[in-house]
């Protein structure tokens, strides 16, 4: 072999060394957009494509799951006890805000009839949000 070929056999194992050790590093959670239309929500598997109410979490096992409407993220917690690194909703349609940071109104038209829609000028956290939800849901099943 000679010694150019090393020097580039050399370079490419460092590199390659180096992409997959970045690759494993892992920075902070932050929200993605959805394929608007395309991906399914984790609770009622409609498409999420209303940026008003799209919600999402990350899990504790890395999955990212969206949501269509904010109550079905409540659900979704609630029925699979599933622990989240992260979750945001879409507030005011602008930006995405994390769930501990977000602020709720009520009595809006939402995909799944819940009726909660992350605003600036809301005044219900998500605990409040979800209980709320929690009770219509069990109103629904009688």
């Amino acid at each position: 072999m000679s010694p150019r070929r090393s020097v580039i056999n050399c370079r490419t194992v460092l590199y390659s060394f180096s992409v997959l050790l970045l690759s494993c590093v892992q920075g902070p959670l932050s929200p993605v957009e959805p394929v608007w239309g395309k991906v399914a929500c984790g609770h009622c598997n409609m498409l999420v494509s209303e940026k008003r109410t799209a919600a999402q979490a990350v899990l504790a096992d890395s999955v990212r799951t969206f949501f269509d409407d904010v109550g079905c993220m409540a659900l979704f917690l609630e029925r699979e006890k599933a622990p989240f690194k992260e979750a945001w909703v879409l507030q005011d349609q602008a930006a995405w805000v994390s769930l501990r940071d977000a602020h709720f109104v009520a009595g809006q038209k939402t995909p799944m009839d819940f009726g909660f829609v992350a605003s600036a000028t809301g005044g219900l956290l998500f605990k409040d949000v979800a209980q709320q939800v929690n009770e219509l849901q069990q109103e629904r099943a009688r």
